[in-house]
């Protein structure tokens, strides 16, 4: 249970830091792009320690999708854009992905 907890917390700091990154990005405060910065090394540390768990080429797998499913539902949802084909299939293999790495 405890790398699942590690894995869900890099990928929320993460889709943490995504967020604010993309409001500076989109013309948001220095603050926002600093904090989006902060998020993400803290993602990164809590990745880290999913890594003791798995093996690389695994969990970058489930890191890397996860991430991805998460990024699109962000950018719909919080930004208005577009899903269209090509995020729509980038999500549909990322749950292929994420079920062929839990084998």
């Amino acid at each position: 249970m405890i790398p699942w907890l590690w894995v869900s917390a890099a990928c929320a700091l993460e889709i943490l830091g995504d967020y604010l990154l993309k409001l500076w990005a989109d013309g948001g405060s220095l603050r926002h792009g600093a904090w989006g910065s902060i998020f993400y090394g803290l993602g990164g540390i809590a990745w880290g320690f999913f890594l003791r768990y798995h093996p690389l080429q695994r969990a970058i797998i489930i890191f890397a999708a996860a991430n991805v499913l998460l990024a699109i539902a962000l950018g719909h949802f919080a930004f208005g854009e577009r899903l269209g084909a090509r995020g729509s299939l980038a999500a549909l293999l990322a749950l292929v992905a994420l079920v062929l790495a839990d084998l």
